[in-house]
């Protein structure tokens, strides 16, 4: 992907998150009072808040909405970046031999999703194919899910408008979002910062059910260093550890969100500076900093631990 492409997929991402999150912060404030939709802008950052600490917010709606205006771009670029980096012999998005299936647990907002999409208009750009995509996108929480959808179909939109990205528009439109049993397609596992303290036996109990079940070729797990005691495993399963910690200077995509940004920062002007008393002075200061003192980008964060484990 070149420099032109990547600023036309950064406007484009920018303008359907803000597209989506304006929508989507009216329907759930209408009916609200001022001091209401304060708290609820407070509660939202102080559950991501726990993210920093490798505890898992509760991902409501509003968890969903401010969720998507700060960590979507950085996951998006985590997912393209780790597909672009699997080894050739078992991704053929890079070799271009069989067909792929992806089962993406803990899906969120659909980032993997986002990352193989375009991943696959790097190989349609290269060799002028692209092998068949389906993904099944799995996630407890249903507004994660619902958010990245209006996104997702947002974002089509958004790049149809843009001739450089021809060939992102034809991979989106060309994946497939189920699991079409093909017994020769290559089968990814995906788990995606979904290592928490508090699930950690339940997410082992569901992706050993998934490896089973579907007998992957390779298992891509990743999350926080600080969160890395919770990720899931699969050796013992008949699979070889290759994993690794991923700065974010290796990450593939660069640049900020200026729409994004622009709406965090709007809703500090027209909401957030008169709601001190409503607040506190801590938390006052907390939700100003998250609105304010950052701009939404590609990288976010400085490093990710990443867990690769190919079948034997």
């Amino acid at each position: 992907m070149d420099d032109e492409a990547i600023q036309a997929v950064t406007r484009a991402l920018d303008n359907a998150i803000t597209n989506v999150a304006n929508e989507e912060f009216n329907r759930l404030s209408a009916g609200l009072a001022p001091q209401e939709i304060a708290d609820r802008i407070r509660r939202a950052l102080r559950s991501l808040e726990l993210l920093q600490r490798g505890r898992m917010p509760s991902y409501d709606d509003w968890d969903a909405l401010f969720y998507s205006l700060w960590y979507q771009p950085g996951q998006i670029n985590l997912a393209f970046t780790l597909t672009r980096l699997l080894p050739e012999e078992i991704n053929p998005l890079k070799n271009g031999r069989g067909n792929l299936q992806v089962v993406d647990f803990g899906c969120g907002a659909l980032a993997m999703q986002f990352g193989l999409a375009l991943a696959a208009a790097d190989a349609l750009e290269e060799r002028g194919t692209v092998p068949s995509i389906a993904i099944v996108s799995q996630d407890e929480s249903e507004p994660m899910k619902e958010i990245g959808w209006k996104i997702w179909q947002c974002f089509i939109e958004e790049i149809a408008k843009y001739p450089e990205l021809n060939s992102l528009l034809k991979a989106c439109q060309a994946m497939r979002f189920d699991d079409q049993g093909d017994p020769e397609a290559v089968r990814w596992l995906t788990a995606l910062h979904v290592a928490y303290r508090e699930n950690v036996d339940e997410v082992r109990t569901a992706l050993t059910s998934r490896i089973d079940e579907h007998k992957p070729t390779l298992v891509l797990v990743t999350s926080h260093p600080q969160s890395a005691q919770w990720a899931f495993s699969p050796i013992g399963h008949g699979y070889t550890d290759s994993s690794d910690v991923l700065s974010g200077a290796e990450l593939v995509l660069w640049g900020e969100f200026g729409a994004v940004t622009q709406f965090r920062a709007d809703l500090h002007d027209n909401l957030i500076v008169d709601m001190f008393d409503c607040l506190g002075e801590y938390d006052y200061g907390f939700v100003n900093n998250y609105l304010t003192m950052y701009p939404t980008a590609w990288v976010t964060t400085r490093d990710f631990q990443r867990f690769l484990y190919v079948r034997d």
